[in-house]
């Protein structure tokens, strides 16, 4: 059961990232981001309200914050409260994405590219 997960989320009302669930950490992460869907799936199975209110959350107010800032792949939570974004994460699994966008094959070709978009 994935009931540990449930500790991972953070939770402040009105804060831009209220039901976002920690991947690693004090980050957040794009890659590999499964907490609500799992926890989703548990409540189906146990009908544990308390699962349905994180995702319900998760859905309602991070989801939309996503959106607002281009699918950020990385958001890192400060201890006061505050956060930064990165636009790619710290690992590459993002490349052959980058590479189907640009239609550039190289990396570094790949973030010229992109950076000549005025992206970053």
């Amino acid at each position: 059961m994935p009931k540990p997960t449930v500790p991972y989320q953070y939770r402040i009302i009105n804060h831009d990232l209220d039901g976002m669930y920690f991947c690693w950490n004090i980050i957040w992460h794009n890659w590999g981001n499964n907490q609500a869907y799992a926890l989703l799936e548990t409540f189906k199975i146990t009908g544990d309200s308390t699962l349905f209110y994180g995702v319900n959350a998760w859905d309602y107010t991070f989801i939309p914050f996503l959106i607002e800032n281009n699918f950020s792949r990385e958001i890192t939570f400060n201890p006061n409260q505050t956060y930064t974004f990165k636009i790619f994460s710290q690992i590459t699994y993002g490349m052959k994405s980058l590479s189907e966008i640009t239609g550039k094959e190289s990396a570094i070709e790949c973030l010229l590219a992109i950076q000549k978009r005025g992206l970053i």
